[in-house]
């Protein structure tokens, strides 16, 4: 029934797009959003903190010279006859809002908790589809707030944007006027148009329809599974720090990695480990998740402001004997195919609310502003897709070298000590890996030592005390053969609770297995029996192993 209802979801997004003028990007973010028309799901905002002089009005001329120059900001999404189409305008009513918080105790405390907030405002997208600000902590620091709308963007395109600002305010500085014309979306969405008639197109078509013609079942996360109500989402952030990221890129160059380009390298490392990790918290061999492709296959686009962004399905299946190098060497193989097939315009609605799992590897970076230093922070919304329970973005915004991981959790699924949980069993995952790759995948300790001691008494039964009543044979604590399993000083509490049950409830039941019961006082005794009999064949003091059959 699924299957089906998305399968007529995906021929009514098809028709619908012959009548529109959006993008396939374009209009599978314009369905999620019409779900949730009041969710800010698709705000994708920045914070860049711009260290050294800036001047505020020359700013505000290099950003509006920017709108000028591209068509994506000045987008707006109407509606007609039920149809969306985008318009673009000479001009948008846009202003470059100019916010002082250099007076407060914390001026970037003031700034973090000023975007966060801000981010959470939805966009009209038949007025403006971009919101931007200038917040001043001090004479010679200042912060660049800027969100778009996923339809006018992606990371890729930010980039662009950045970069772009950066360059005019450049130019105002020494008067130039030497710019070369921007490449324009409208164009892009009449190459998409005429792409989708090409032989190449309907290749591409086919082979993520063939892909998902048998469904993909969503991974059940630590038995978290069922339908959601709320898109809100909570997002954990890691830094790999430097040591780890050098290491995660040595692999990286590995054969059994090693792609078409570095990047490519390193987002198989990220898949295999994540493949891993799913394996591990899901018990299943075949693991399918979702991989963003930024679809820019020509210079041309890649120098064009807009959204290209595309989820196409990665599926890798484990051998449970399996090591992670083998692990790497399919990732490897799988990317080669996603990078054949990831054509513009071919995902699929099928696909896309299909993985509730996604891996968005970012090749995108903010250089310094105008030659000041300049540090990039991404501003989370709080929302996300609503088939998404997990997320995790890979990126190194500002060309550090070093990767910054964020695990976006649906709110719903995951509790704050669940949260950091997981991220701690990917990071286990992870160091295990980098230390050595011919570890075996299912080898890996995925635990710490806590949650590793609390598994074994929720497998075992939670302790209980030992009953309590009369002590009908006090003496039974100064037995002599007590020394054999530990006096009271000793190191085992175990045996000493023991010894406590068998004096004060010696005919209480302390085992049951099968058709085999025994009280305290039984067990008690038959434990000094192997006690002496250890010590009879000089085992006294030393570790004996047991073998005893599975009950």
């Amino acid at each position: 029934m699924i299957a089906d209802a998305r399968m007529k979801s995906e021929l009514a997004a098809l028709d619908l797009l012959e009548r529109s003028n959006l993008t396939w990007s374009q209009l599978l973010l314009w369905m999620g959003q019409r779900l949730r028309p009041d969710s800010p799901l698709y705000n994708m905002a920045l914070a860049f903190q711009i260290e050294g002089p800036l001047d505020p009005d020359r700013f505000r001329q290099a950003v509006e010279a920017v709108v000028e120059r591209s068509d994506a900001l000045r987008t707006t999404i109407h509606v007609e006859a039920g149809v969306p189409q985008q318009r673009v305008s000479k001009a948008v009513p846009w202003e470059l809002s100019l916010v002082d918080l250099s007076g407060e105790a914390s001026p970037e405390n003031a700034a973090s908790a000023w975007a966060r907030a801000r981010v959470r405002r939805s966009f009209d997208p038949t007025k403006l589809l971009f919101d931007t600000a200038l917040i001043r902590l001090a004479h010679d620091r200042h912060v660049w707030y800027l969100n778009q709308h996923h339809l006018i963007t992606d990371a890729w395109a930010t980039g662009l944007v950045y970069r772009e600002v950066a360059a005019a305010y450049e130019r105002l500085a020494d008067a130039r006027d030497d710019v070369s014309a921007t490449p324009s979306y409208a164009d892009y969405t009449l190459w998409e148009r005429r792409f989708r008639d090409s032989p190449p197109y309907s290749r591409s078509k086919e082979h993520w329809r063939e892909r998902l013609a048998g469904g993909v079942e969503p991974v059940v996360l630590y038995g978290k599974g069922g339908a959601r109500t709320s898109t809100r989402t909570v997002r954990e952030s890691l830094d790999l720090g430097p040591e780890r990221s050098r290491a995660l890129r040595l692999l990286a160059a590995e054969p059994e990695a090693r792609g078409l380009t570095e990047h490519v390298s390193q987002f198989n490392v990220f898949a295999a480990i994540l493949t891993a990790y799913l394996h591990r918290v899901s018990d299943r061999s075949r693991i399918t998740f979702g991989a963003a492709s930024h679809n820019r296959p020509t210079a041309a686009l890649k120098d064009t402001i807009g959204v290209f962004i595309e989820v196409f399905p990665v599926t890798l299946e484990l051998d449970s004997q399996g090591s992670f190098r083998s692990l790497l060497a399919l990732a490897r193989t799988e990317s080669a195919s996603l990078l054949r097939y990831a054509q513009p315009g071919t995902s699929t609605v099928l696909g896309n609310r299909s993985y509730n799992v996604v891996l968005n590897y970012i090749n995108a970076s903010f250089p310094s502003f105008a030659g000041l230093d300049m540090t990039p922070e991404w501003v989370h919304c709080g929302h996300g897709d609503l088939a998404h329970d997990l997320r995790l973005q890979v990126h190194d915004f500002g060309e550090t070298g070093t990767f910054s991981l964020h695990f976006d959790f649906a709110e719903e699924r995951f509790g704050e000590g669940e949260r950091r949980a997981a991220m701690g069993h990917f990071l286990r995952l992870l160091d295990g890996f980098l230390e050595d790759p011919d570890a075996g995948v299912t080898g890996q300790a995925l635990l710490d030592d806590d949650e590793q001691r609390r598994a074994v008494a929720l497998l075992n039964g939670a302790p209980s005390p030992p009953p309590q009543g009369p002590r009908p044979n006090a003496g039974i604590a100064a037995d002599p053969d007590a020394a054999a399993l530990g006096g009271s000083t000793g190191p085992s509490k175990v045996l000493q609770r023991l010894r406590e049950a068998a004096a004060s409830a010696p005919e209480a039941t302390a085992v049951v297995s099968g058709d085999t019961t025994l009280s305290y006082g039984a067990l008690y005794s038959r434990a000094n029996r192997l006690a002496r009999h250890l010590g009879d064949i000089g085992a006294a003091g030393r570790p004996v192993a047991l073998f005893l059959p599975r009950s």
